[in-house]
C-alpha cells in the first residue's frame, strides 16, 4: 500500500497535513523530525507541505475544517497536548476540561472520524503520542497524567477492536523531551532532556 496522506497535530494545537513526496519517504522522515515545534511548521510550509491551525478547545466546527483539509488520511498522528502544571488542590473544572478536550477528546473525535474511512480504504495507521506519564503519576500534574492514562486505555482498546481490519492503532510514550512543553516544567533540568 502506498501512503499518500498523513495528518499530524503538533503540541501547539496546530493540525498539519502532509503529502508523501513522489517516489520517496524522505519527506516523511524529515517531517517526523519536526515533532511539534512551531518554527518547524514554518519550515514545512516553506517546503510545500500544507498546514492548518485548529483550536481543539472550540467545542464545535473544528472537525469539519479538518475534514475539508484532509478528507482521507492514511496515517493519523495524535500529538497535540497541553501540560498543566498545577496540583490537584488548585486545579478546577476549567483546567480539567481544557486538558481533557485537547489530550483525550480531540484524538477521540479524530479517530472516530478517520478510522471508518481507513477501514473502507483497506489501510490505516493511528499513532497516539502518549508520555511516560501514561504509566505513572507525578506530583503537580494530576490532570495531564490522567489524560495520558485515558488515551493509553483508549489506544489499547482500539488496537484490539481494529487489529483484524488492516488498521493499526498504536502509541509511543516518550519520557521528558526537549520541547517547549518540557521547558515549562521547572521541576526538572531541561538541559538533561
Amino acid at each position: 500500500y502506498e501512503v499518500k496522506n498523513i495528518i499530524y497535530q503538533n503540541i501547539y494545537n496546530n493540525l498539519s497535513y502532509i503529502q508523501k513526496s513522489k517516489g520517496t519517504y524522505k519527506s516523511l522522515r524529515n517531517f517526523l523530525r519536526c515533532f511539534g515545534v512551531d518554527e518547524e511548521l514554518i519550515k514545512l510550509k516553506e517546503a510545500g507541505f500544507k498546514t492548518l491551525k485548529i483550536d481543539f478547545l472550540e467545542k464545535d466546527g473544528w472537525i469539519n475544517k479538518v475534514n475539508s483539509f484532509c478528507p482521507e488520511p492514511d496515517i493519523l498522528i495524535n500529538n497535540a497536548g497541553i501540560f498543566p502544571i498545577k496540583n490537584f488542590k488548585n486545579s478546577d473544572i476549567e483546567d480539567y476540561d481544557c486538558c481533557f478536550n485537547v489530550n483525550v477528546r480531540a484524538p477521540f473525535i479524530l479517530m472516530k472520524n478517520y478510522i471508518p474511512k481507513m477501514i473502507n480504504n483497506g489501510y490505516g495507521k493511528v499513532i497516539n503520542i502518549l508520555s511516560s506519564s501514561a504509566y505513572a503519576g507525578s506530583p503537580d500534574t494530576p490532570l495531564y497524567c490522567a489524560s495520558k492514562h485515558a488515551l493509553l486505555g483508549m489506544t489499547r482498546s482500539l488496537f484490539l477492536e481494529y487489529r483484524d481490519s488492516n488498521v493499526s492503532v498504536t502509541s509511543i510514550s516518550p519520557g521528558s523531551m526537549k520541547t517547549p512543553i518540557g521547558a515549562t516544567d521547572e521541576r526538572q533540568d531541561y538541559k538533561t532532556f
